[in-house]
């Protein structure tokens, strides 16, 4: 008799995750990363995070840090159109090892002064974080229950994240939540057209997200062009 069906399908979830887990920390030679976050759990994360030549492969390839200099041009560009104070509080909220924070640091560095702060919940990754930026604060913590006080940044980013997040309107109230009125949240998420990783739990094309967004304060929408036409979508939230 097959008892699977008989399995609510979040305990089967929960259970293939656990396995995902289990396995990679076995196996660690032979894995692609890509493979090690389909778990989406935190001990994914952390085994992922605690490999350099993953991040190297994934992370750190011309691919990745072209995509961290578009978003970053775009954010300069939202922060050098306002009246904003010479000191720019900026969190990356998802931050990994910090390197879209350093970016935005070096494009900024000579236009103001700049505060900055990132959150992940895989302490391995904030770890990495800090050695790259020692300069900038940053937390080990959920996103949901972050603990951050309300109004505090003037940009506020999430990139790449919302896609293996099971409650994004929530995760969508806390990046507003922390950003001061009159600032701005930028998100990235893949082209549901273009992406068809099982590792994702939300797919949205760019018709689908800013009908997600809308609520929020949805003020821009676009597709980004790099590598592959139109792989990523961009959004920006004023509030």
């Amino acid at each position: 008799m097959k008892l699977k069906k008989y399995i609510p399908l979040p305990v089967r979830r929960v259970v293939r995750s656990l396995r995902r887990a289990v396995r990679y920390s076995f196996r660690p030679s032979a894995l692609d990363p890509a493979e090690v976050v389909k778990a989406n759990t935190k001990e994914a994360f952390e085994f992922f995070w605690n490999h350099d030549d993953f991040i190297d492969q994934y992370f750190m390839n011309r691919d990745r840090l072209a995509f961290f200099e578009l978003v970053a041009d775009y954010c300069v560009g939202i922060l050098m159109d306002t009246d904003f104070v010479r000191t720019v509080r900026i969190a990356d909220i998802g931050c990994g090892s910090g390197h879209m924070l350093e970016v935005l640091r070096r494009k900024l560095v000579s236009k103001c002064n700049v505060e900055l702060f990132g959150l992940d919940f895989a302490s391995a990754a904030i770890s990495k974080a800090r050695t790259l930026l020692p300069m900038a604060t940053f937390v080990v913590a959920d996103l949901y229950e972050n603990g951050l006080p309300s109004d505090s940044f003037d940009l506020v980013l999430c990139i790449e994240t919302l896609e293996h997040l099971r409650l994004p309107q929530r995760a969508l109230l806390q990046l507003l939540r922390i950003c001061k009125a009159g600032g701005d949240v930028v998100i990235t998420v893949p082209n549901a057209e273009k992406d068809s990783w099982d590792g994702h739990v939300n797919f949205w094309n760019a018709s689908q997200f800013s009908e997600l967004l809308s609520p929020y304060g949805l003020v821009d929408i676009k597709l980004l062009q790099f590598v592959q036409d139109d792989m990523i979508i961009m959004a920006r939230l004023a509030k």
